[in-house]
């Protein structure tokens, strides 16, 4: 009998651990994981990812390959802060922002195929996803201040958040001036004082605006960086006097 009672009592732990672990990890989920290879560079590769996050705020530690020989995250400007995406939120590793590097110098990674790449999450764990060589021709869009645009008028931009800075969300507002907010298709032409901001908190892209308004999502503790900058139709960064039409607001959340 008490033989009896101890299985049924393992069994109803082994349940109930496979059931926190499998409700704990569809809470991140990762999409349309693609590597585009760097001009000139073979077997060099810029990442391009989203991580949709449907749970608490997730903090990234590091990303894996067995298949590569070096994989980096950069994060330039933001070298050494955290990379959180939001409770409820979208990350999105992405060229203008906190990115992944790899190289491959094995054959069998050719245009098309697949290697695993894996990211570990603090207090979470390890979310596998398949990597797709997207090749060199599926270039990245270009935000960089080469690439940007000047108007006359100059668009221009303040951020604030009108109700201060909470660790369970708060609103940011944007004023702009000589900029109108357009929801324009990715193939679209560049209309001047038109189109989308892009956010980013401490290097991270969290997504386009099309909007003046925009709730950050839950996030610990911590020192932050919250960036909007004006981008045309055509995805490239509005400039003024060569800069970026930008505004960063920076906080510090206690516990």
């Amino acid at each position: 009998m008490k033989r009896l009672i101890l299985l049924v009592t393992l069994a109803g732990a082994l349940v109930a651990t496979w059931y926190l672990s499998s409700s704990n990890h569809s809470d991140i989920s990762l999409l349309n994981a693609r590597a585009i290879q760097v001009h000139g560079q073979p077997g060099t590769f810029v990442i391009a990812l989203t991580i949709q996050n449907d749970g608490d705020a997730k903090r990234l530690l590091s990303v894996e390959s067995p298949s590569a020989d070096t994989v980096e995250v950069m994060n330039p400007g933001y070298e050494g802060a955290p990379i959180i995406i939001p409770a409820d939120s979208n990350g999105i590793m992405a060229a203008d922002g906190a990115h992944i590097m790899i190289t491959i110098s094995a054959d069998g990674f050719d245009e098309g195929a697949f290697v695993p790449l894996s990211l570990t999450f603090e207090d979470y764990g390890v979310v596998t996803t398949r990597l797709l060589n997207a090749g060199s021709g599926m270039a990245a869009m270009n935000h960089g201040g080469s690439a940007g645009i000047s108007v006359m008028p100059s668009p221009k931009l303040g951020i604030f958040a009108p109700d201060g800075f909470r660790a369970d969300g708060f609103d940011i507002k944007l004023d702009v001036e000589d900029f109108s907010f357009v929801l324009a298709p990715d193939d679209a032409q560049h209309i001047p004082n038109e189109g989308h901001a892009h956010v980013y908190l401490n290097g991270l892209k969290l997504g386009r605006l099309y909007e003046s308004t925009f709730t950050l999502g839950a996030v610990p503790a911590g020192e932050y960086e919250l960036r909007v900058a004006l981008n045309s139709n055509d995805h490239r960064p509005y400039l003024t006097k060569g800069d970026a039409v930008q505004k960063t607001l920076s906080f510090k959340l206690e516990q």
